[in-house]
């Protein structure tokens, strides 16, 4: 077998990279969603969410989940309920439960790495400080960081006209501060 050089294995792992990113971000973005479902079924009492998982032209339906043609990053969560018959509180709870989901995924990413990072480095497998620089961990990691900021960004996305988790947490929270002023 013919030896590969330092740019070859580089380009292989770069593109490797570039194939796993949608995958990734499809996973980030269903369990920011499904963080969105847990919340409406404790806080609203709500067993008939659905989720949709990208945009464009439905490919898939199965049970509660739909994904779309464009089938990374996008995602949403539909309840049942009229959220604006519900409190406040609950509602906020709602709109938080899905960058919940993505904080703790990344504080357990980044825990479980620097653990197996740290037995690496002791066991003399590793010298590298930051054991998953090169990971699909770390991909899953920065993805989720980048989902947290995405959504918490109050904005309405031009593509689709949807309001962003940030929006709706804004506006709960000052509908939240008028109405005890009252």
């Amino acid at each position: 077998m013919q030896n590969l050089s330092e740019a070859t294995i580089s380009t292989i792992a770069t593109l490797y990279y570039i194939a796993l990113l949608p995958i990734v971000l499809f996973f980030v973005t269903l369990l920011h969603e499904l963080g969105h479902a847990m919340t409406a079924r404790i806080f609203l009492g709500d067993k008939d969410w659905t989720i949709h998982i990208g945009t464009g032209k439905k490919i898939l339906q199965f049970g509660k989940f739909t994904i779309n043609a464009c089938f990374f990053w996008f995602g949403r969560c539909y309840t049942s309920k009229n959220l604006e018959e519900e409190k406040a509180l609950n509602r906020l709870m709602f709109t938080l439960g899905g960058v919940f989901v993505n904080i703790l995924l990344a504080i357990a990413v980044f825990v479980l790495g620097r653990m197996l990072g740290a037995h690496l480095y002791a066991t003399g497998q590793l010298v590298r400080i930051f054991f998953w620089i090169n990971t699909p961990a770390s991909i899953f990691f920065i993805t989720n960081l980048i989902q947290i900021a995405a959504c918490l960004i109050p904005q309405t996305y031009k593509t689709t006209g949807i309001k962003s988790d940030g929006w709706w947490m804004i506006s709960i929270i000052k509908e939240m501060r008028s109405s005890k002023k009252s």
